[in-house]
């Protein structure tokens, strides 16, 4: 079983096409960790656990795919290249600044780009954005209409924004339709296009269940809530249509094996 908490190093999905390109396009600017150590986890544990802080990073007994998911925000099935020592390899890492206060402020794109260099550092990594064809799901307006609510002007700070998940149901605040399409990326598991044209920011409620293989657009007919296909649909008046398109995937071009400290 794995425990994941990955807390505030990824932030939220509304920035992974944002963090693809800036990953390998621009200098490192961003704060890096002052201190790590990587020890090569040989337990043959199926469990994994991350946890971070504003200036701690700690993860038991994860393999690299799960470190670059983590610091590209980039699902595991577009990353490719990783050579073969990786496919049983994993890692118990520990990483800190030691003067939280110079990040306790940074933007989620900056804690990615801390993990980016942790990787270029201690795995001696290089890897670049390829744009491929694949299949992808158009955010489109259902033939019922939109049922969506737009959001009053001049929300208290108090309310929040942004997608909030509890169990089978999600709440947003004051949410752009390409960020909503962002996070039913994570969901079904493929890149989700807006082609709503809907403008503006909005407040939704969505109740699904979680389908094993979320991107079938079926539920398990013994629960009583649909599946997520049909929810956007009937709660949201929005649908999911399947479509190719281009998608960003991450190639490996380098990466050894870290010496343990």
């Amino acid at each position: 079983m794995s425990s994941v908490n990955t807390g505030l190093w990824l932030g939220r999905s509304t920035v992974a096409c944002a963090l693809l390109t800036a990953a390998v396009a621009n200098a490192q600017t961003d704060p890096i960790f002052d201190v790590s150590s990587v020890k090569w986890n040989k337990s043959g544990s199926h469990s994994t656990h991350i946890s971070s802080t504003d200036a701690f990073y700690r993860s038991t007994n994860v393999n690299l795919k799960m470190l670059l998911q983590n610091a590209y925000n980039i699902r595991p099935e577009l990353i490719s290249g990783l050579p073969s020592w990786t496919d049983d390899a994993h890692f118990d890492i520990e990483a800190k600044v030691l003067d939280p206060t110079t990040v306790a402020h940074l933007a989620p794109g900056q804690r990615a780009a801390m993990m980016r260099q942790l990787l270029e550092d201690r795995f001696h990594l290089k890897a670049h954005i390829e744009q491929k064809t694949l299949p992808v799901f158009d955010l489109i307006i259902a033939k019922s209409g939109s049922k969506l609510t737009s959001s009053p002007p001049d929300l208290p700070k108090s309310r929040g924004t942004g997608v909030n998940s509890h169990n089978n149901e999600v709440d947003a605040h004051d949410i752009q339709m390409s960020a909503f399409a962002d996070f039913l990326t994570h969901q079904v598991e493929r890149t989700v296009i807006d082609k709503t044209n809907l403008t503006g920011k909005f407040d939704l409620t969505l109740k699904f269940s979680h389908d094993e293989n979320s991107a079938a657009p079926h539920s398990d007919p013994s629960d009583d809530l649909p599946s997520i296909f049909t929810a956007v649909e009937e709660q949201l008046g929005l649908k999911l249509l399947p479509d190719k398109g281009p998608v960003d995937t991450l190639v490996v071009d380098r990466l050894e094996q870290p010496s343990e400290n």
